[in-house]
């Protein structure tokens, strides 16, 4: 999956440090970000170099992460490059996803996350003030009313309902995204995971399920998400009652006329149906 980068690693712990020539700078521009390009290989840009197109200083940053001992800091000012010189191109999110080299995309999308949350947590939620943004750990702070918020984390789970020799596949409704997808909703208030299991297909395709088995979880940046992924298997009639605003497609697949999937997927929906094939294939 996406956040399986090895031999590389990340580290999420904040270090309270300033940025220096050397470091890698995540610069968002709507969905894109910045990156240098060469021969179609593409790298994460240096902070030396992105002094040579922008008046920048350290204040501007906060930092993020590191993947082994190389620091990543996140740009927080007001001014975008209009244009871009040399090597540096604008590249989306969800195409750093598609690269040969995992850990961008992966780098890419926990970055997202994290600027998502300080640019919509500008001003304080009680009392108004503009927030001061942390340069000792991962928080905002507001300096009137001492109100301290932490990153928020929205938990969604993802299903794959089974009958016997079938798996059911949806496609969303509204949506350019058009490969096939499992069931999937984010996790409400006072609900457990299970109980979000099993509300989730009977809105969506108005199914019940039975027998949930938990099989692993996915960091998703790109919508501030930790994904939770279950198989569950049905528990009555199969007849599929689609929720028309939110899927256009419910269909029923064996193993043989699924879509392919292969061992190496970076999405837990695909994982997910990858793993429910190779358990039907024995």
């Amino acid at each position: 999956m996406i956040q399986d980068i090895d031999p590389k690693q990340l580290d999420i712990d904040f270090r309270p440090t300033r940025i220096t020539s050397e470091d890698l700078v995540i610069l968002v521009h709507e969905h894109n970000i910045l990156m240098n390009e060469e021969g179609g290989t593409f790298t994460f840009v240096s902070y030396k170099d992105l002094q040579t197109q922008m008046d920048v200083t350290p204040e501007n940053f906060v930092y993020l992460f590191a993947v082994d001992n190389q620091s990543f800091y996140l740009y927080l000012g007001v001014e975008t490059l209009s244009s871009t010189k040399n090597n540096f191109v604008w590249v989306g999110k969800r195409d750093l996803f598609n690269l040969e080299e995992a850990y961008l995309g992966f780098v890419a999308y926990t970055a997202s996350h994290l600027h998502e949350w300080y640019t919509t947590n500008v001003y304080c939620g009680r009392c108004g003030q503009a927030m001061n943004v942390s340069q000792t750990d991962r928080t905002i702070q507001c300096p009137k009313c001492s109100l301290t918020k932490y990153p928020q984390i929205n938990p969604v789970v993802i299903v794959a309902i089974h009958d016997k020799d079938k798996l059911l596949l949806t496609k969303y409704a509204n949506s350019s995204y058009d490969r096939y997808a499992l069931v999937a909703g984010f996790v409400e208030i006072g609900e457990s995971f299970e109980a979000a299991v099993k509300r989730e297909v009977f809105e969506e395709v108005g199914l019940h399920v039975k027998n949930i088995e938990y099989y692993g979880s996915q960091p998703w940046g790109i919508s501030g998400g930790i994904l939770s992924g279950y198989f569950a298997q049905l528990d009555g009639d199969s007849t599929v009652k689609l929720d028309l605003e939110e899927l256009k497609e419910g269909t029923w697949f064996t193993k043989d006329t699924m879509p392919e999937v292969n061992e190496n997927e970076k999405s837990l929906t695909r994982t997910l149906m990858y793993e429910w094939r190779k358990r039907q294939l024995g």
